[in-house]
Formats: structure tokens, C-alpha cells, sequence
């Protein structure tokens, strides 16, 4: 469903974001964003991941991710956003 290279892409943009380095950084700082400062035992929360890379927002924005995921929402859209409340 995907092409190679967007996967390829995505991978390098995992490894980045796993050294710490941010495309993006988060407006407010929080316990939704693992640095490598924090450890390697814990939780990876990454909850916000899409938003502070590049390889991995283009992956997570490609029209068939959305497809996919309205079809099994059973709603005709799929909203993509970052909310702090």
C-alpha cells in the first residue's frame, strides 16, 4: 500500500527522533515527548511523534493512512491535529 521508500524514510525518522533530534519541537513540553535523557527502561510515550518529524508526518499523512482509517471509523473523515487541554 505504500511505497518503499516512504517506509525507508520513516525508519530513518524514527531513528533520528530516538537520538533526540526534533524537525519540530512541541510548544509546551510535556510528558508526551521521550528524550533520551529520560532513559531506555521506561515508556516511550510519543504520543505527538508525527508532529516533530518530517519522515514520519509525511508517512502519517498519506492519503491512504486516512482512507484506512475512516473506513474502519466508519466516518467519511479523519482529522490529523494536537490538542493540549
Amino acid at each position: 500500500m505504500l511505497a518503499e521508500e516512504i517506509i525507508d524514510e520513516a525508519i530513518k525518522g524514527s531513528e533520528k527522533y530516538d537520538r533526540g533530534e526534533r524537525d519540530t519541537l512541541l510548544s509546551i513540553s510535556s510528558d508526551s515527548d521521550w528524550q533520551p535523557q529520560d532513559g531506555y527502561d521506561v515508556i516511550r510515550n510519543n504520543e505527538f511523534i508525527s508532529l516533530q518529524n518530517k519522515q514520519l508526518r509525511f508517512l502519517a499523512l498519506q492519503p491512504i493512512i486516512g482512507a484506512i482509517a475512516s473506513r474502519l471509523a466508519k466516518t467519511k473523515q479523519i482529522r490529523h491535529f494536537l490538542f493540549y487541554g
